[in-house]
């Protein structure tokens, strides 16, 4: 009886520490990379002497303000949540997919690679905030930490990369994140799909949306 007693304050110790410590040094360091990066878009604008009432600058600003602002909420639980509803409904991914079209069509020929590359990083800040706050992600670390030490051998003998950055909690959230949500994204019988980035922005400005009516 005792045993389960300590082991009950014991689950409740670390769902506090997860909550009140863990969790909010992780939504500073998704909302520090997410405000460095949208300096770093407006900087690139300036210096490339494109104006900053181009539409494609204010798109992406948008976007970094509606991950900003969808840190607060973001969970493993919603984008799955979005997921299934968007593979199962092939009219709102039919009309998605046609809004995402359309935002692409807008960008500036001089910032299409860096604005690819900018909404790419927002989603990988997103997705380590995600995981690094999903309790479920925290109980299968131990196995996700030995499927990071296979695939950081194999790199290393196949491509001669570095072993230790995957003992990097970041390095190895993206590589679990990159390997499992990338791969968890809306598809439907008809063959259509998202991307991983894309699928993300799209829960960000849904609920961006949703909160400003």
């Amino acid at each position: 009886m005792l045993d389960l007693i300590l082991l009950g304050f014991g689950i409740l110790g670390l769902v506090g520490l997860w909550k009140f410590a863990w969790k909010p040094v992780a939504l500073a360091d998704c909302r520090d990379g997410l405000i460095a990066l949208r300096e770093e878009v407006r900087d690139f604008y300036i210096n490339n002497d494109i104006p900053l009432d181009d539409p494609s600058y204010k798109q992406l600003r948008d976007k970094l303000n509606s991950y900003l602002r969808y840190t607060e909420h973001a969970n493993m639980l919603d984008y799955l949540c979005f997921v299934h509803k968007m593979s199962k409904e092939p009219r709102l991914m039919h009309a998605v997919k046609k809004e995402i079209d359309e935002r692409n069509r807008d960008i500036n020929p001089k910032a299409r690679d860096f604005v690819c590359k900018v909404r790419g990083r927002a989603a990988e800040y997103m997705q380590v905030y995600v995981l690094d706050t999903s309790l479920l992600f925290w109980v299968a670390f131990p196995f996700l930490l030995v499927l990071a030490v296979v695939v950081s051998l194999k790199d290393y003998v196949l491509k001669q990369k570095r072993v230790l950055q995957f003992f990097k909690v970041k390095y190895l959230a993206v590589l679990i994140g990159t390997a499992l949500m990338s791969v968890v994204a809306p598809a439907n019988a008809k063959g259509q799909r998202i991307k991983f980035v894309d699928a993300m922005e799209e829960c960000a400005v849904r609920y961006d949306a949703a909160g400003q009516h």
